[in-house]
């Protein structure tokens, strides 16, 4: 079996890139992840950068036994901390934020673990699926009306605020994360797309899914950047993984 992975980051009109990611491959087995630091926070640069490489070290470091499970929900806590304990230039706490988003598959096994907003989709044949929540406010508002808490006017009333993430690394305290118990089988010729908000704010599922199927890896982040960028201007990240049989 083999994977088709590739990669593209940009700038786009922002002053400072604060999107991380790492790709690592092995034989059979792939680990990434993408990170957002928070641009209403200051050093969302260094959050981002310190989370991706921590993630990347607690992987090397996995005892080949432990589960993807408990592995990334141990990791929240350790993530978290290393955000919290981030000082400026005179050693003074910094007060920052990011997400993350980060996938591990063996042979056609995938798990994953989100904190924030940056999204995990499934694209099989001509279905696209979205499978990580946006950590943010709406999540609040949509089970209060669901709920009965409030009613539609009020829930309009919040709705401005409903793009501010209520979880995300740094916070000091995850409560709210993605994790799946059971690996997610894979079939051939499936395609797994890593991206930060500057790509699905601009870009639509439907979108995605078209450009997915149409092009290789490599074309594909292209192109979707390329979309993204005529629209957002924002930092934008995504990875492809298109899973094969050898």
């Amino acid at each position: 079996m083999t994977y088709e992975i590739a990669q593209k980051s940009i700038l786009g009109k922002r002053r400072e890139q604060q999107d991380s990611f790492f790709i690592h491959t092995e034989k059979e087995k792939v680990f990434s992840a993408v990170c957002d630091g928070m641009g209403g926070c200051s050093n969302g640069q260094a959050a981002s950068m310190v989370v991706s490489e921590t993630m990347k070290r607690l992987y090397l470091s996995k005892a080949t036994d432990e589960s993807y499970t408990d592995f990334f929900i141990k990791s929240i806590d350790i993530l978290d901390e290393k955000v919290l304990s981030l000082r400026d230039s005179d050693s003074r706490n910094i007060s920052s934020g990011t997400t993350i988003l980060t996938v591990a598959i063996e042979g056609n096994s995938l798990y994953w673990l989100s904190v924030g907003d940056s999204r995990l989709y499934i694209i099989r044949n001509e279905n696209i699926a979205r499978v990580t929540r946006d950590h943010n406010y709406f999540l609040s508002l949509n089970k209060l009306v669901e709920n009965g808490t409030i009613d539609t006017d009020k829930y309009k009333d919040e709705a401005s605020k409903g793009e501010q993430l209520i979880s995300y690394i740094g916070m000091g305290g995850v409560l709210i994360f993605d994790v799946n118990d059971a690996p997610f089988k894979l079939m051939p010729q499936d395609a797994i797309l890593l991206c930060t908000d500057g790509l699905y704010r601009a870009v639509s599922d439907d979108e995605i899914l078209h450009i997915v199927n149409g092009h290789n890896s490599k074309e594909t982040v292209c192109a979707l950047i390329d979309e993204s960028n005529k629209i957002y201007f924002d930092n934008t990240t995504c990875i492809l993984i298109k899973y094969q049989m050898g």
